[in-house]
């Protein structure tokens, strides 16, 4: 598959993969190009762009592909809050549905926004099984504000954080030992907390203890 993928790259198309003798702009071939390291480093935000410059043309199944690609070119800052919006919450269920405008209420994609938006937005990703250890490092995109909660085995991990122009504030309730890494955008480059230990940044980091849960705030 790969190598044949590379032998159909066209770069005079502007690297946009062909299958066969057929010229494609599918949504589906070129983002796992770019994903999965088929298509040259290089490339990979050019062939999101050009995607987006066209209308995406797949349904929300693949869309987890598309947003995990963004990511990776760089680009989830400038498009994925976008992305998120095209969908809509129908009013009768109060959730998503299969495909863009119809569709049933019973698939497992539906539950991409919310991904994306616990796991790049708010930050929260596992760095070991059962998110015993965490990462907790915040897009904020073209955002003001955000909040949410993840539940674990531990316990909630809670985030929740602002921006303006010059300020940026988070707070973060977790189970009692899950923080490892924190990294905090002031206000668009992140500065990093190991363990709790701060490691670059201005400002101060306050921990306060309960019995069973650690408080931080940057």
């Amino acid at each position: 598959m790969a190598s044949r993928s590379l032998r159909r790259w066209n770069r005079a198309n502007g690297g946009c993969p062909q299958i066969g003798t057929i010229k494609t702009h599918s949504t589906q071939n070129n983002a796992l190009a770019g994903l999965y390291d088929l298509a040259p480093e290089e490339q990979r935000e050019g062939i999101m762009r050009r995607l987006l410059f066209r209308d995406l043309n797949c349904q929300p199944y693949f869309m987890h592909f598309v947003f995990v690609a963004l990511n990776r070119a760089g680009l989830f800052d400038e498009f994925g809050t976008a992305q998120i919006r095209r969908w809509t919450i129908e009013n009768d269920t109060q959730s998503f549905r299969e495909m863009w405008g119809n569709g049933d209420y019973s698939h497992a994609w539906e539950c991409t926004p919310l991904f994306q938006m616990s796991g790049v937005i708010l930050g929260i990703t596992p760095l070991s099984p059962g998110f015993h250890t965490v990462s907790i490092a915040p897009r904020t995109c073209d955002l003001a504000w955000a909040k949410g909660v993840v539940p674990t085995p531990d316990g909630r991990i809670e985030v929740s954080w602002t921006r303006s122009n010059t300020r940026f504030d988070l707070k973060a309730n977790l189970p009692l030992g899950s923080p490892e890494e924190l990294q905090i955008p002031i206000p668009l480059e992140a500065r990093k907390f190991d363990g709790g230990r701060q490691t670059h940044c201005p400002g101060e980091l306050f921990k306060d203890r309960d019995n069973t849960r650690e408080r931080w705030r940057a």
